[in-house]
């Protein structure tokens, strides 16, 4: 059952390690759920939206063309300097580096219908072992099915040993934190 319920939502760079452009250059995902950031193995475009590469402060990121508006009023950032673009499906399997650098685990990029426009950067953390439609692309891909929480809610020694014990939603604000320390937040609201 699902809930209203309010949370922090996070734009993360995953750096990427190879794509078509052969750019230096990192994947924004949007995530609501930072505490599920552990067991992400993947990160979902959808086949036929145009996703564009991004300059911004030196940087090159990439995500949904027509989330960089959007993406750019909640980050604060000009995402106005689009050097190229290609359709989700000219990305499958390319790979990007986990954020968190201690778990040492690629993320592979998958197709999926239903990645929306309608919020976030079009590029969507996957976690299979964290909800059914992530469960389903994982089991698609042959992905791990990582689940990191113990039956009390608390994460395990596998999320990290900085959030071992942790109850998830305790978990987010130091994750987030985590992720700042690492130059991989990109935004919060």
């Amino acid at each position: 059952d699902y809930k209203e319920k309010v949370s922090a939502s996070v734009f993360v760079r995953f750096p990427l390690l190879d794509n078509p452009l052969g750019l230096k250059a990192s994947m924004v995902i949007w995530t609501t759920t930072p505490w599920t950031m552990p067991a992400n193995v993947a990160i979902a475009l959808h086949p036929d939206f145009e996703y564009a590469w991004v300059e911004c402060e030196g940087e090159i990121l990439f995500m949904a063309k027509e989330m960089l508006e959007a993406v750019g009023k909640v980050c604060k950032k000009d995402l106005s300097n689009i050097i190229g673009t290609c359709k989700g499906k000219d990305m499958e399997y390319a790979e990007c580096r986990h954020p968190f650098e201690t778990i040492g685990r690629k993320s592979l990029v998958v197709l999926a219908d239903y990645v929306t426009l309608e919020a976030g950067t079009g590029c969507v953390h996957t976690a299979p072992g964290h909800g059914a439609d992530d469960f389903e692309t994982g089991v698609r891909y042959n992905l791990p099915i990582i689940c990191p929480v113990d039956g009390s809610g608390k994460l395990t020694a596998e999320a990290g040993a900085d959030f071992a014990g942790m109850f998830v939603f305790d978990a987010n604000v130091p994750i987030i934190k985590y992720l700042a320390g690492l130059n991989r937040l990109f935004g919060k609201e």
